[in-house]
């Protein structure tokens, strides 16, 4: 009786180590998921210290010299963009405000043909609304110009009352970049270190593979850092030289070519929804000059998506990655929810590894499936239906279990 409740003792000190150790993941997980990310960072940048230190500069300075790329990266995308959304509300306000002071006036003289509509709306608001009503509607637009130019303004400054929450959840994201650069900055230092403590903790027999392993993993890393360039580049070139010809074409100016080709190359980091980002501030300083400019922006950029889909990234992914696009798409999803912005661009790379990981996975398996089918072979050669072969591999493998029984049986001098 004794011996069962000793068991039980056991039993529930086990669940309860392992439902605190489960509750200590629980409230450490945003810690643990910082630390992966810095981790994986650390494969990624370890590639560019080697590379640089063949040239005697300290490893700190290389990821300090990294660290403000990534930062002026960042701002001049963040730079550009803000202006160019607070130009467009600005100027929305002040047409809107202008159409209403002058639209009755317009009316009066020109009628509705005034407003340059297209014939068939033209004849959709006579059919539906009387020219009396027209007017009326017009002359209580103009009276209360002032009123809508306030709702405007308000419904602006209700966007960004958010004020206290918008500047919380930068602090909180701002905090999780900070550890995540001061983590990665370590780890890489201290990469030898850490790589030898996994060493330490793995068979003997298996160290040679996890070296292999690894290596595959940071040319993985490499090939995406060289492909992401590569398009990067690509398309701010095609982005810049596209809306400088368009802009002589068709007679309109951006007056931003530079900065918008620069956040097109630089959106290109984020995997599929970054091109599509980068639509919206050229979109945005289009419809602020003229319907027909926002229609050859929105093609310029289509076409240049579509080369980039069908022409750049399968010749140069191919070259260095060769991922399913639906397999990097849900390992965004992934990094999206656990890593913010950081997952989602990461997830190239996040996914080439696993490819590496799955495909050795396979490869092992196949070696074993191969030893295995090899020592059928040898059984099956043992039993081979040809009576000379038979009697061949039978009297050698005879010959070979006597000689294996006659040094089991013989006593040791």
């Amino acid at each position: 009786m004794s011996n069962e409740i000793s068991l039980w003792i056991k039993k529930l000190a086990v669940t309860a180590i392992m439902v605190a150790i489960g509750y200590g993941i629980y409230l450490t997980s945003n810690t643990i998921i910082m630390l992966g990310v810095a981790g994986f960072l650390t494969i990624l940048i370890t590639p560019l210290v080697e590379k640089w230190r063949k040239f005697h500069i300290p490893e700190w300075i290389i990821i300090v010299v990294v660290y403000i790329t990534i930062i002026l990266l960042a701002t001049i995308v963040a730079v550009s963009i803000v202006p160019i959304v607070i130009d467009y509300f600005a100027s929305i306000i002040r047409q809107v405000t202008h159409w209403a002071n002058t639209a009755q006036d317009t009316y009066l003289h020109y009628g509705i043909q005034g407003f340059n509509l297209p014939d068939w709306l033209e004849n959709a608001i006579l059919y539906v609304v009387s020219p009396e009503n027209i007017n009326n509607t017009l002359d209580l637009i103009k009276q209360n110009a002032g009123s809508i130019q306030t709702f405007l303004t308000s419904q602006i400054s209700s966007i960004t009352s958010g004020g206290i929450s918008i500047v919380s959840t930068i602090g909180n994201m701002f905090t999780d970049v900070l550890f995540i650069g001061i983590a990665t900055f370590f780890m890489v230092l201290e990469r030898k270190s850490i790589g030898q403590i996994f060493l330490d903790v793995t068979p003997d027999d298996k160290e040679d593979h996890i070296r292999y392993l690894f290596s595959r993993v940071q040319e993985v890393c490499i090939s995406w850092i060289k492909a992401s360039i590569i398009l990067s580049f690509s398309i701010f070139l095609f982005t810049y030289i596209g809306l400088y010809i368009a802009e002589i074409i068709f007679h309109f100016s951006t007056e931003r070519v530079f900065t918008l080709a620069l956040i097109s190359g630089i959106m290109e980091f984020v995997p599929y929804i970054g091109p599509i980002l980068s639509v919206i501030p050229a979109l945005i300083i289009a419809l602020g000059i003229s319907w027909e400019a926002s229609l050859v922006i929105l093609i310029l950029y289509v076409i240049i998506q579509q080369a980039e889909n069908n022409i750049l990234v399968p010749y140069i992914m191919s070259k260095n990655l060769d991922i399913s696009p639906l397999f990097v798409f849900v390992i965004m999803l992934f990094g999206a929810t656990l890593g913010g912005i950081i997952g989602i661009i990461v997830a190239v790379p996040i996914a080439g590894v696993l490819k590496v990981l799955y495909t050795d996975w396979i490869d092992q398996k196949k070696q074993r499936g191969r030893y295995a089918l090899h020592n059928e072979n040898n059984i099956s050669e043992t039993l081979a239906p040809n009576p000379l072969e038979a009697g061949k591999n039978l009297f050698k493998n005879t010959k070979k279990y006597l000689a294996k029984a006659k040094n089991f049986i013989t006593p040791k001098k």
